[in-house]
């Protein structure tokens, strides 16, 4: 029973007590998930015009010694960074939202792994006490056979062992 307590004082502290638990998780979980979307969609547009831009760039050549080809490339280089400074809102929002997202995650982690150990150790306590409840069924069964049939309970033992390993009795 004080497992349950635990449960229910990591939900409250993951939740608050403000809103219901499912509703309050469910809207963290909505909103991350949208974060996650967001980041993931403004990211994929980031490189694919990061990639253009360099490949833009392989292709400007150094200019001659002529004044010609000084103006084409002053010209080139002009609206290269014109270019480049149209992609500085998307690269902010990229950032932003990324480190939006790593916060998130940091801030939610330390209660995921506890919620984790948690079912863990839930999980194996409950196997612990069915494996328990199995062994007095068996026992019981045990006693209810003639004395003729008497080791029932220890034939169905020695048959499932992996269903009460880890018991004690």
């Amino acid at each position: 029973m004080s497992s349950m307590r635990e449960v229910e004082a990591l939900v409250m502290e993951l939740c608050g007590s403000n809103i219901p638990a499912g509703q309050k998780l469910q809207e963290q979980s909505d909103s991350l998930l949208q974060l996650v979307q967001m980041f993931s969609s403004h990211l994929e547009l980031l490189i694919q015009q990061l990639y253009g831009l360099s490949e833009r760039m392989e292709r400007l050549a150094a200019p001659s010694v002529d004044v010609g080809s000084v103006k084409s490339s002053l010209t080139e280089y002009q609206m290269f960074q014109k270019e480049l400074s149209s992609h500085r809102p998307l690269t902010s929002c990229v950032l932003h939202a990324g480190q939006h997202l790593l916060s998130c995650i940091n801030t939610i982690s330390p209660f995921l792994r506890d919620a984790l150990q948690l079912i863990e150790r839930q999980s194996g306590t409950l196997q612990t006490h069915s494996d328990r409840f199995f062994s007095m069924i068996l026992s019981a069964v045990d006693s209810l056979t003639p004395p003729a049939h008497s080791g029932l309970a220890e034939r169905r033992t020695a048959a499932y062992p992996a269903r009460i390993s880890g018991s004690s009795l």
